[in-house]
């Protein structure tokens, strides 16, 4: 892992602790907080992630890493995104999620992702930066959430 990258979630919760409020409430409680919530939907069966405002580089690691915690533990193979809300984050942080995460939620089952675009320029060229290379997952983006379900939902992994 790159040098000053937390290696653990106790030092990523840590370092989150004393980055912000907002930081502090995201590493206390994952499904509501200002910056995302993430739970798990049976009927997909998929994690669901929604962004709520721009996350800082620890704040993005923190929820890529509980993503993949929940895709351990509910043997989750499918994600949904709601990135109204999701800003531009630079290319660091891309390279990571493709390099790093990436490969473990492969291993970890992950296949097959949905999303509605981002309501923002910036959002979407990141978001579709990222998504162009997240290859061999079954990627499709959608204008509303509900069609970003329903495809989820019929997509065979």
């Amino acid at each position: 892992m790159e040098a000053g990258v937390p290696q653990s979630m106790a030092e990523l919760e840590e370092l989150l602790g004393r980055e912000s409020p907002e930081s502090r409430r995201l590493a206390e409680d994952i499904r509501d907080n200002p910056i995302c919530c993430i739970d798990y939907d049976p009927e997909i069966p998929g994690i669901v992630v929604t962004w709520r405002r721009y996350a800082s580089r620890l704040q993005l690691r923190y929820v890529h890493e509980k993503l993949l915690e929940l895709i351990k533990v509910h043997g989750a193979r499918k994600i949904l995104g709601d990135d109204t809300s999701f800003s531009a984050i630079d290319r660091v942080d891309q390279a990571w999620i493709l390099e790093d995460w990436l490969p473990r939620a492969l291993k970890a089952g992950f296949r097959a992702a949905a999303s509605k675009r981002p309501a923002g320029y910036f959002g979407r060229l990141t978001t579709e930066a990222i998504q162009s290379q997240l290859k061999p997952i079954r990627i499709q983006s959608f204008e509303d959430l509900a069609s970003a379900r329903d495809w989820l939902i019929r997509c065979e992994v």
